[in-house]
């Protein structure tokens, strides 16, 4: 049977560029990685273009193994391949005891619409849910932070951010590069909503976490309050009174702007 390959993801440096690949063979599907060392390897104008990127890495005798990732470079004697020679990049597992250990294949996970380059609107059983993600290894420490946040506040029994349903991984359960939140449904708030907004921001900060990021895009009104997202930034166990006092005074302006930065469409 015929090997269907999708580029999903591409980091593209000033000199290499790594290439993350969904790769199906009838019912089975991976995720693997392709590190180009040199760009002229592809032609510029393909280098970007995920059908273009296949067909050229798939002139390579070695693109049909079994390879989990694979280093493409050149030297004298022409173009050489090498299998299996970096780990791909995962996140530290330091679950505290108590909370979800739900794992969820992304492969397994129905895309329904992407919001961000790294989020995502999936079905999880059934359900729609938000699905956070490290595409390569420079956003892991994000990720990480971000899910030891969410962590923090479900331990506490807080009701300010969405739930933590669990961790997606890729080819095996060790390897997480992410998270599941579950789906939840509201509306941004505005300024006429700054009192209620101060009421959640206070009670955040009263658990020691500064938020780092507030902006009107980052807070959603559901029948349950307000709740927080994007929690990359966050700083846990904050005795930080006056960077406390600043994000409060700060929130008014945020809620006024016209501004879409932070708007995840």
């Amino acid at each position: 049977m015929r090997t269907r390959d999708t580029v999903w993801s591409i980091d593209l440096g000033p000199d290499d560029c790594l290439y993350r690949i969904l790769r199906e063979n009838g019912r089975e599907q991976r995720v693997v990685y392709v590190l180009l060392r040199h760009l002229d390897l592809i032609p510029e104008e393909s280098r970007t273009w995920g059908p273009g990127v296949i067909r050229e890495l798939s002139k390579l005798a070695d693109w049909d193994g079994g390879w989990k990732n694979l280093t493409i470079s050149k030297d004298d004697s022409g173009i050489r391949t090498r299998a299996n020679v970096f780990e791909p990049h995962r996140l530290p597992r330091e679950q505290p005891p108590g909370l979800t250990s739900s794992l969820f294949n992304i492969c397994d996970l129905e895309p329904v619409q992407s919001m961000k380059s790294r989020v995502t609107r999936v079905q999880v059983n059934g359900e729609q849910c938000f699905m956070k993600i490290s595409r390569f290894e420079f956003e892991v420490a994000a990720i990480a932070h971000e899910v030891k946040v969410y962590e923090t506040l479900m331990c506490q029994g807080s009701t300010l951010v969405p739930r933590l349903l669990g961790y997606v991984y890729e080819e095996t359960p060790d390897r997480v590069i992410g998270f599941v939140l579950e789906a939840i449904s509201g509306h941004y708030p505005s300024i006429k909503d700054l009192d209620m907004c101060r009421g959640a921001l206070q009670r955040l900060h009263s658990l020691n976490i500064v938020h780092g990021d507030v902006n009107r895009y980052n807070m959603l009104l559901t029948k349950d309050g307000p709740k927080f997202i994007d929690l990359e930034v966050a700083e846990i166990d904050s005795q930080d009174g006056a960077r406390m006092d600043k994000e409060m005074q700060g929130l008014e302006e945020q809620l006024m702007t016209e501004s879409r930065i932070g708007c995840p469409w």
